[in-house]
């Protein structure tokens, strides 16, 4: 049952009456084509018709191009859709995830070096208004995965760090600030990466942890940011040994496990907004069964969108089979469709669809987002402890070619405090010496040249 008046949808009796109008007007085909979002690599007017007009996607997400060219294409999608499309794009570090000519922020790791939370909201609001631009409504952001592992290949800078209430408070921030500014946050990657070394793009991978470590971290984390009122979660290609217990569903990914995404996310976290896939055509998806099981199985298993495809019309009439086997019930396809009308209801699309504004005029391209567009450091000095605390990496680099990284306490640091000179692994920075806190391997040169990746005061 889906509780449109609740958390995180809140709608009206008006935005009510449209989601179930709009339900019972759609045929099994459209109802199909709402469960799909499928990536766009091409302008192409007659490419877009297709999608929006003739296989009626629920979504799409372009990847970064020129702000005119993304503006124009997202324009004609809408102007073609019966239904108001969800446009989507990775909004981790700034506008450049809808367009390339937007403004970069930073990764999430070097804004939590700096220990702000306020700069997670400013980066929320910086996505939403630049995407907002564009025609995008739905981020697939923030990251809020833990990063235990620093050999994971996925988690790294795309995450706060390794803190779960740093992560918390940074993603909150930015949930609050998208979606005060007509943006859908997606919270990812579900059940939580950062404990394994290996890449979901070619592998399932695996979070090992015992259950009540996993509440007391990512389920922390994710249960703070659903009462915060993200409307989406996306589900990554992780297992989780830890409540699939049962045979037949032991370490599937979470994208196709009903377990994880019935039982934890939507009964014990009490999730009620829409739940999407991470992209399908990732071998960790697509390694745990046949394709055209695998695909109405995501949807039967409870995933309300599904992302990206290998071939589309090979998707849907995988979808369409699943139905007439009885993989997947029609009544499972209601309720997946009635959350999918329930964010664009969230997001006023049915409204800006009858005044068309579901994409901006041009002149919205120059706007700045947020005022001053400031880089990450704002106007503090760099935030730098050694690695037994939050860190930022600094870069020392030395001769020619070589470089090394330290970590370092430089709380107040000015230029007469740089070091000068490296010795057996210690440098007088900051308050004292900090022996062994310098990562690197072979000589140290006298004449050394501090260089930091943002701009900082001194």
């Amino acid at each position: 049952m889906v509780d449109l008046k609740g958390n995180p949808f809140y709608l009206k009796d008006e935005q009510i009456a449209w989601v179930n109008r709009t339900l019972e007007n759609l045929t099994l085909d459209e109802k199909v084509g709402q469960l799909f979002c499928p990536i766009g690599m091409s302008t192409d007017e007659k490419a877009l018709f297709d999608l929006a007009a003739n296989k009626k996607v629920g979504g799409l997400l372009f990847r970064p191009g020129k702000g005119e060219e993304v503006q124009q294409a997202h324009r004609y999608l809408q102007q073609q859709a019966k239904v108001p499309m969800l446009i989507a794009a990775n909004l981790e570090a700034g506008g450049t995830g809808s367009a390339i000519d937007g403004t970069r922020i930073g990764n999430p790791m070097l804004l939590a070096a700096g220990q702000d939370a306020e700069f997670g909201h400013h980066l929320g609001e910086v996505c939403a208004k630049e995407g907002s631009a564009v025609g995008v409504n739905w981020a697939f952001a923030p990251v809020v995965d833990i990063d235990y592992n620093f050999h994971n290949p996925i988690t790294n800078v795309r995450t706060y760090g390794s803190d779960p209430e740093t992560v918390l408070n940074y993603a909150k921030g930015f949930v609050e600030a998208v979606q005060q500014n007509g943006v859908a946050a997606s919270i990812k990657h579900f059940p939580g990466d950062g404990i394994d070394f290996r890449d979901q793009h070619l592998v399932t991978t695996v979070n090992t942890l015992p259950l009540e470590e996993w509440r007391s971290t990512y389920g922390k984390v994710y249960s703070g940011l659903i009462e915060a009122g993200s409307l989406s979660v996306m589900i990554g290609h992780i297992a989780l040994p830890a409540v699939q217990k049962s045979e037949e569903d032991a370490f599937l990914p979470a994208t196709l496990s009903p377990v994880i995404m019935q039982e934890l996310l939507r009964e014990e976290l009490g999730f009620n907004g829409v739940i999407t896939s991470d992209a399908t055509p990732m071998v960790g998806f697509c390694a745990a069964m046949e394709r055209r099981l695998a695909v109405p199985t995501a949807i039967a298993a409870g995933c309300d969108i599904f992302l990206f495809n290998k071939d589309l019309e090979e998707d849907i009439r995988f979808m369409k089979e699943g139905i007439e086997n009885g993989i997947l019930k029609l009544e499972r396809i209601d309720e997946a469709v009635t959350r999918i009308l329930a964010m664009k209801a969230a997001l006023k699309l049915p409204e800006k669809q009858a005044d068309a504004l579901l994409v901006p005029a041009k002149e919205e391209l120059g706007r700045p987002a947020g005022g001053t567009t400031r880089p990450m450091g704002y106007s503090k000095p760099p935030t730098m402890a050694s690695p037994s605390s939050k860190i930022q990496p600094v870069t020392y680099r030395y001769g020619r070619t070589r470089r090394l990284v330290c970590y370092c306490n430089c709380s107040g640091l000015t230029r007469n405090r740089i070091p000068k000179s490296l010795s057996n692994g210690a440098a007088a920075v900051g308050e004292g010496r900090l022996p062994g806190d310098v990562v690197s391997a072979g000589r140290f040169h006298d004449r050394i040249r501090i260089r930091f990746p943002v701009p900082f005061q001194i």
